[in-house]
């Protein structure tokens, strides 16, 4: 049987073998031991050591979150300490449960103390900041009560004090002293210290509403006063007058003195003095009120001459005026104006002047006089008529001779006048006359001069008097009245686009035109811009009569529809035949009409026929032809006669009998069509918008309500013949 190698179970080891032979160390201990107890003492030491580390990291890194984060919560609810509470208690909490086992107690007592002294920060700011409020309620509480209780006694008499003092606003002081005493008794001692006591707060306010009551009553006193000496102004200051103010004003002074040494010197004096007071209280009181009337005076001193100058202004300017009524025209006897200039206390020139003017004024009316008369008779069985203005023989003088004459009169007054102003003067005496007499109303001198004869006008554009007369007097005279100057003059000023402009400029046209066609020589309007813009005035009436006269409406044969159409565009017609003589003869820039109408009359049109071989004279004869044409009756065929409607018959072809109707029609329409198309488009892109396609489209829309405003205008086609 062969050999196995089997495991050794057990070593011999040198100790092992000794034990064994009962050999006994000589030693204790060895090397290795030594070293190993060596190195397990190190060991301990740097364990210890990094623990101390770690505690110390942690420890730090906790005290800077939490110093941080409590100090953000204290920052941002400073005078919150509830917010700030509920912030901290929970922060703390989550701390304690988030640390280690061995620094729970650590980081819960390290938080809640550096809580606590951030909250008792907080929790200090806090009432203090509700002590700043409160006092600052009361503070503008106090105002308040004490500017109505100043009010209320600033508008009382002496006898209402009394009852007041005790009634009510004693009562009243000692509520609010109440209120104050919580309060007070509520604050630190250190906030107490800047406050009055209850006792010295009830005295103020009660030093207060009587410095007050010595005001109202001094007041009183001095208001009554300057309304009595202002009494006495209006009639005249009496020699060596004292004014009551200054009485007052005494009497103030020597009160003050006698006041500030005992409140109750005065038995009558009202029982609501307050008596409680010492000497230097008294004395503030005193130069309290002091200041009060020292201010009363200062500003009752700015209003006397603020009135004194006022009366002035008043006066000069009713002695202006009245001499300019007296230089207008409104005489009077010498017994009469020296009465005036008493009344209104004009000085020594300003009476002068005022009886040099009445002089003056009725020499030039006497002078009218002598030159022309005006009258309106009426005969009760005939009516009125009129000799309208008429022409005096004065011994065969001429009017330049009474001219002169007049001037030398006026020359030996000192007052110096050219012709011409004189003759203007005489003038205007005849045309006021004139007027006052036409329109049989109370038209005064000053109306004359004054109102706008815009507004008188619109009545005196036809009469026949008026007109005869203005153009009699122009050329007795050799000029035309500057009224009537200054009233053409005024076409230029009007707004175009405002309609009682508009109208008064219709007016102002038709009176042009009327003049313009009486017979003789017209009236000389001198170098003038009325004179310049006549003509055109004449004109634009002519224009403006086209479109807005119906007077032939109902022979015309126009249905109501036609008729409403008419109407309807008589206002735009009219708008823009004065828009279009407003470009072109007042201001060419103020408007697009006449470019617009350059344009398409000369430019765009012209090219159109040129190019197209078109003309738009067609469109007007067809509409024509088609309202002469549709009259039918029977079996037989008429012709309707576009101007006063009467039927011709006619089988066929036109009726010679119409030509003339007809023709004047279709004349009238051209001219008007063309401001209507032009204005038919927009100002802003009216180039852009005249094509030819629309602007034979516009021609064909308004070609039937031109014709039917031409129907109705009233003209007959024998004025263009």
């Amino acid at each position: 049987m062969a050999l196995t190698r089997g495991d050794r179970k057990n070593r011999a080891t040198v100790s092992s073998i000794q034990s064994r032979m009962g050999v006994v160390s000589a030693y204790e201990g060895s090397g290795i031991s030594d070293a190993a107890e060596a190195v397990s003492g190190v060991l301990n030491v740097e364990a210890q050591r990094r623990a101390e580390q770690e505690e110390v990291k942690w420890k730090l890194n906790y005290k800077l979150k939490t110093r941080e984060t409590i100090t953000d919560f204290a920052r941002n609810n400073f005078d919150d300490p509830d917010t700030f509470t509920k912030l901290t208690d929970t922060y703390i909490a989550t701390a304690e449960q988030e640390a280690p086992v061995r620094f729970k107690n650590y980081a819960k007592e390290f938080a809640s103390n550096l809580a606590f002294e951030k909250g008792d920060v907080i929790w200090n700011e806090a009432k203090n900041k509700e002590t700043v409020e409160i006092l600052q309620d009361q503070a503008l509480n106090l105002q308040a009560f004490i500017a109505d209780r100043n009010e209320t006694i600033m508008g009382m008499n002496g006898a209402e004090e009394e009852e007041y003092w005790f009634t009510n606003l004693l009562p009243e002081i000692n509520d609010e002293v109440e209120t104050y005493k919580q309060l007070f008794n509520g604050r630190t001692a250190s906030v107490q210290a800047t406050m009055d006591s209850p006792d010295a707060y009830k005295q103020a306010l009660l030093l207060g509403f009587e410095t007050v009551r010595l005001m109202s009553n001094a007041k009183d006193m001095l208001n009554m006063a300057q309304a009595a000496d202002d009494a006495v102004f209006e009639k005249g200051v009496p020699p060596n007058y004292v004014t009551e103010l200054s009485k007052v004003q005494k009497f103030l002074k020597k009160y003050s003195t006698s006041y500030q040494k005992d409140p109750n010197f005065d038995p009558s004096d009202s029982g609501a003095v307050y008596t409680n007071s010492n000497y230097d209280e008294r004395q503030k009181i005193i130069e309290s009120v002091d200041t009060f009337i020292t201010d009363w005076n200062t500003s009752n001193q700015k209003e006397i001459d603020r009135k004194a100058m006022l009366q002035e202004v008043i006066k000069e300017n009713a002695i202006t005026t009245e001499i300019n009524l007296v230089a207008n025209g409104n005489t009077m006897s010498e017994e009469e104006a020296k009465e005036i200039a008493y009344n209104l206390k004009m000085n020594e020139d300003q009476t002068k002047l005022l009886l040099k003017t009445n002089q003056k004024t009725k020499i030039i009316q006497e002078l009218s006089r002598q030159i022309t008369t005006f009258s309106i008779d009426t005969d009760d069985n005939f009516g009125s008529y009129y000799q309208g203005l008429q022409v005096v023989d004065n011994n065969g003088l001429t009017i330049n001779q009474k001219v002169f004459n007049t001037q030398e009169i006026l020359e030996d007054m000192e007052v110096k006048m050219t012709s011409s102003e004189i003759k203007q003067g005489a003038m205007d005496m005849a045309m006021y006359n004139m007027l006052l007499t036409i329109r049989g109303d109370d038209f005064s001198m000053e109306d004359y001069y004054t109102v706008n004869l815009s507004s008188v006008m619109e009545g005196l554009a036809d009469s026949n008097p008026f007109i005869n007369g203005l153009v009699k007097l122009s050329n007795v005279y050799g000029e035309a009245p500057n009224r009537l100057i200054e009233y053409f003059d005024s076409s230029k000023s009007l707004d175009y686009r405002a309609p009682d402009d508009q109208e008064q400029l219709a007016v102002m046209a038709k009176f042009a035109n009327n003049i313009n066609e009486h017979v003789g020589p017209q009236i000389n309007l001198g170098d003038s811009v009325g004179n310049e813009l006549f003509p055109s005035l004449v004109k634009l009436h002519k224009r403006l009569e086209k479109v807005t006269s119906t007077k032939n409406a109902a022979t015309a044969g126009l249905t109501t529809k036609e008729l409403i159409d008419v109407n309807s565009n008589v206002e735009k017609d009219r708008q823009n035949i004065i828009e279009q003589w407003y470009a072109q003869y007042v201001n060419a820039d103020a408007t697009l009409i006449d470019e617009k109408m350059e344009y398409l009359e000369i430019k765009f049109l012209n090219q159109i026929v040129e190019d197209n071989n078109l003309t738009f004279s067609q469109i007007i004869k067809n509409t024509a032809e088609n309202e002469q044409e549709k009259a039918m009756w029977g079996f037989g065929f008429f012709d309707t006669d576009l101007m006063d409607s009467n039927r011709e018959f006619n089988v066929m072809g036109r009726d010679k009998t119409l030509e003339a109707s007809f023709n004047f029609v279709v004349q009238e329409m051209g001219e008007q069509l063309k401001l209507r198309v032009a204005n038919s488009f927009s100002n802003g892109n009216y180039q852009g918008e005249m094509t030819v396609g629309n602007i034979k489209k516009a021609y064909k829309e308004y070609a039937v309500s031109i014709m039917n405003s031409v129907r109705a205008s009233g003209y007959g086609f024998d004025e263009n013949e």
